[in-house]
């Protein structure tokens, strides 16, 4: 347990409370702009607090299995990166291990509770409204404690079985699955769809129906019961602290060692392309300024006639031979790492070196997904929706699997990199050919949405174009601004951090720009920047405001980035 405990020290397992803070903060901030603006009104049941309890509807609905299974999937990577930090090559049972484990992470689960549930206990005694519904959102607490323990195991499973790749397909799996929980939770099927049980049972504890909207006085769901939801989590947590110990084995996970398909993928991407450079005779010789040589690494002169002068070898046995053998010795790239080539002087050089790593396959998997569920919603529903799901969800979510694939690319040659150029140009060259792909991309889907419908009016007090042509006109902005900042948090934090800001931006976005009523507001908008796309179309008023602000956002993301690139280079952890 205390082994446990130290090696989980400033990681994420103990960073998520942020997300829960930052969650609570984020519905009390909505709560009192609402009733402040006369939008919403209270009730008896905790006054101007009730409407903070119906917004943290959020957190059951897709934020807490998500989150879980998040924290769990990094503690299981985490761990196989470091040999489960000394004790898979001792005589420790599997089973204390997987015990120890299982209780930080139900720790970790508590304090994320303890962070919504403290902030929103003093907003109702800061407002004079009491202490509240105390059995209500206590027995709220206790559900989403179990909830996150077993998602927080399931996530540890998943990257067990699967590999490193589950790091972001468990939360989305987990957050689907809460979703359709959500929608189906007073359907008259429920008893039958497992996946309806955790959220029907918190439907009355915070007041809502399953799409968020505030229970009426005699609605059926002020009557769910809790217990058939804390069963249900009971056994599904005891479920897979069952499996995690089956799957764990001494001397280190045996199933783990084998590279998972997103790592045989970025590996064959690279392979690919030097093999290409190769086979075309390009390669760090071809690119300008040359490759980095011995005399240039060892600084005997500068330039490219220094660069090109390769120094005799000496006499085997002499004097110069004993004194002087690392300085010949060649360095070699490690293996399973991607090739990355030498960068030459000039943003062309940069860009060129550093494209062939790039993810390109996942990037094109993404682009197909997305042309093909725009595709899908232009044709069950409308242009305009297609339109609208691409700003909302479509421009966060491209953008946030852009910026983190990037730097997850770069993460191993990162200190190797800066030995070749400055953090700014490495950072810009790789964000010019990621931004350069996603807003081709992006705007290929708003072609696919937005294509044969109208987009010019005739009317002469209206404005000429429709508000399709202002998503498109913001896109590629709004695009560099999430596509910088995820990729900043990513390196300056860890990938898990700049998941979860993601997430969390795409909530904001839903809840906030995809409401008519919110986006009015003359400011709340403003906090809710994932979806300022959505905002140019509904309001083209604004978009100049967007594409100002998106550009500052880039400018400042890019300028954390850069001043952190060295401390990242020789930083440990997660």
């Amino acid at each position: 347990m205390r082994a446990e405990l130290l090696r989980s020290r400033r990681t994420f397992t103990w960073g998520v409370v942020v997300a829960t803070l930052a969650l609570a903060a984020w519905a009390i901030n909505l709560a009192h702009s609402l009733t402040a603006a006369g939008v919403v009104g209270t009730d008896a049941r905790w006054g101007t607090a009730s409407g903070v309890l119906a917004w943290m509807s959020n957190y059951p609905d897709m934020l807490a299995p998500a989150l879980g299974t998040l924290v769990g999937a990094m503690t299981q990577w985490r761990e196989q990166r470091i040999r489960e930090g000394g004790t898979a090559w001792r005589g420790v049972a599997p089973g204390r291990i997987a015990i120890g484990r299982t209780a930080v992470l139900a720790l970790s689960a508590l304090a994320c509770q303890l962070g919504w549930l403290v902030p929103v206990v003093g907003y109702g005694l800061a407002s004079g409204v009491g202490w509240g519904p105390v059995g209500d959102y206590l027995g709220f607490a206790l559900l989403m404690w179990v909830s996150v323990t077993g998602a927080s195991l399931w996530g540890m499973l998943a990257v067990r079985l699967i590999g490193a790749g589950a790091v972001g397909l468990a939360p989305a799996a987990a957050a689907v699955w809460s979703i359709m929980g959500a929608a189906r939770a007073e359907g008259p099927t429920w008893a039958i769809e497992p996946w309806t049980w955790t959220i029907r049972s918190t439907l009355p504890l915070l007041g809502v129906h399953g799409n968020g909207e505030k229970l009426e006085a005699g609605a059926a769901a002020w009557h769910y019961p809790l217990w058939p939801g804390l069963l249900f989590q009971i056994v599904v947590t005891g479920l897979a602290l069952a499996l995690v110990i089956a799957t764990t084995g001494r001397g280190g996970d045996r199933i783990v060692r084998r590279p998972d398909l997103l790592q045989r993928l970025f590996r064959r991407t690279g392979s690919e392309a030097g093999a290409e450079e190769r086979a075309s005779g390009e390669g760090p010789a071809a690119l300008p300024g040359g490759p980095v040589t011995a005399s240039r690494a060892t600084g005997r002169g500068t330039g490219p006639a220094a660069a090109s002068e390769s120094p005799a070898a000496p006499a085997p046995g002499s004097a110069e031979d004993r004194e002087a053998p690392i300085a010949r010795a060649e360095p070699r790239p490690a293996a399973g790492a991607p090739p990355v080539l030498a960068v030459g002087p000039g943003p062309r050089g940069a860009v060129r070196a550093l494209a062939p790593v790039l993810p390109w396959r996942i990037w094109a998997a993404l682009e197909a997904l997305l042309l093909a569920l725009v595709a899908v919603t232009r044709a069950v529903y409308s242009p305009s929706t297609a339109v609208s799901l691409l700003a909302l969800a479509g421009v966060p979510v491209a953008s946030a699997v852009v910026g983190i694939s990037t730097w997850v690319c770069l993460r191993q040659a990162w200190r190797g990199l800066l030995m070749r150029a400055a953090p700014a140009r490495l950072t810009a060259a790789a964000l010019l050919a990621a931004w350069g792909f996603l807003s081709a991309a992006l705007l290929a889907a708003w072609g696919a949405a937005a294509g044969g419908s109208q987009l010019l009016r005739t009317d002469p007090d209206l404005s000429a174009v429709t508000g399709k042509v202002y998503v498109a006109m913001v896109i590629p902005f709004v695009a560099l601004m999430l596509l910088t900042a995820a990729f900043a948090i990513a390196q300056a934090f860890d990938v898990a951090a700049s998941i979860v800001v993601s997430v969390l931006g795409l909530l904001a976005a839903l809840v906030i720009a995809g409401n008519e009523v919110l986006v009015s507001m003359s400011s709340l908008w403003l906090s809710a920047p994932w979806g300022w796309a959505s905002v140019a179309g509904s309001h083209p008023g604004r978009w100049l405001t967007v594409v100002g602000l998106s550009v500052l956002v880039a400018l400042a993301a890019l300028g954390a980035s850069t001043a952190s690139g060295r401390r990242v280079a020789v930083r440990s952890g997660e």
